[in-house]
């Protein structure tokens, strides 16, 4: 040997975040950075379908709402008009002597709502007039519950 030093390999240095690293966890990298962008849209997709089905229940619920309302309203006019015909009836006003002839007309303006009349003399508290009783029935001084 000649003075001279044999040759070393040299060790070439790596990256100090790359110190440690195997091939295992290059691959766990590169499968999380592949499958990150579809888990972000995944959530993204389920949040938009979330927002779309409350939309969707809001404007149900207020279209159930609205036809509801206008349901009631439809009602509350047929009862007063009900009403407002059975106050223009001639028998309304003498009802003691033409009762029979008020009771029928008002059964028979009840009947296609599903109403019933009850006419009452105020000053003794009793009924004259119930339609929701069979015609005939004893009719009790106070107005019956509801079935």
């Amino acid at each position: 040997m000649h003075g001279r030093v044999p040759l070393q390999k040299a060790k070439k240095a790596r990256p100090a975040m790359l110190r440690g690293y195997n091939l295992r966890a290059h691959l766990g990298v590169l499968v999380a950075a592949a499958l990150l962008p579809a888990v972000i849209l995944g959530i993204l997709v389920l949040v938009d379908n979330d927002t779309a089905y409350r939309q969707v229940a809001e404007a149900r619920a207020s279209g159930n709402a609205a036809a509801l309302a206008q349901a009631i309203a439809r009602d509350q006019q047929i009862q007063r008009a009900l009403v407002q015909a059975l106050v223009e009836l001639p028998e309304a006003d003498d009802p003691e002597e033409e009762i029979g002839d008020f009771e029928a007309v008002a059964r028979r303006l009840a009947a296609p709502i599903d109403g019933w009349v009850v006419l009452m003399d105020l000053a003794s508290g009793r009924q004259l007039v119930n339609t929701r009783l069979p015609r005939g029935a004893d009719l009790p001084a106070l107005l019956p519950d509801n079935p």
